[in-house]
């Protein structure tokens, strides 16, 4: 059970980072997402 909330949390969290990480790199008209984007994005 505790499994299962872990990575239901952990799926919706990365889901967030990487749909924030792909807006952001679209919308400075960049073609790759980079690590600094993901970190500095949170």
């Amino acid at each position: 059970l505790i499994y299962e909330e872990t990575r239901g949390v952990l799926k919706v969290f990365l889901e967030n980072v990487i749909r924030d990480a792909v807006t952001h790199t679209e919308h400075t008209k960049r073609k790759t997402v980079t690590a600094t984007v993901v970190f500095y994005l949170p």
